[in-house]
Parts: C-alpha cells; structure tokens; sequence
C-alpha cells in the first residue's frame, strides 16, 4: 500500500471517529440528558464511557512519558563537574 493511500486511510479514520464520539458523547448529554442516540443505541456503551475512556488513555500517557523521564534520568551517566577556572583557560582567543 502505497503511503498516500495509508495518509487518506488515516483521515478517513479520523473523521469517521470524531463524527461518531460528536454523536457518542457530547450530543447524547447537550440533547437526550445522557441517554445515546437511537443510532448507537446498540453499537456503543453508555455515554459515560466516552469521558472515562479518553481520561483513562491521557493519564496512562502521562504516567507513561513521566516514567520514561524518570528512567533517562536514573539511567544518565554522571555530569563532570567543571569549574568557571577550567572554563577560563580552555577559552580560544
């Protein structure tokens, strides 16, 4: 598959996804005070879910990037410690 096709999969994909979590979640509690569309009404769980799942995903990263930091960190050799005098004379005039 050629890369331009693997480019307009993918917004295809996206639109299709942000059209549905639109009609999933926010609609379902602006317009039937949380109950789902009759549309989904069979495909997807309970609106509630659809908050739920996302902030479960944002706080698995989050830990994820905070764990990958903190091992970078412990893992990192140590800084030599130079002084401004070491500095001062290894200055090209």
């Amino acid at each position: 598959m050629d890369k331009r096709n693997y480019g307009m999969l993918l917004i295809v994909v996206s639109v299709i996804v942000a059209v549905v979590y639109t009609f999933w979640v926010p609609l379902s509690y602006l317009l039937n005070d949380g109950k789902e569309p009759l549309i989904l009404k069979d495909i997807l769980p309970p609106p509630i879910w659809g908050i739920i799942i996302p902030v479960f995903l944002l706080m698995l990263f989050t830990t994820f990037i905070f764990s990958w930091i903190g091992w970078n960190i412990l893992h990192a050799p140590p800084q030599e410690e130079t002084s401004l005098k070491d500095l001062e004379g290894k200055r090209a005039d």
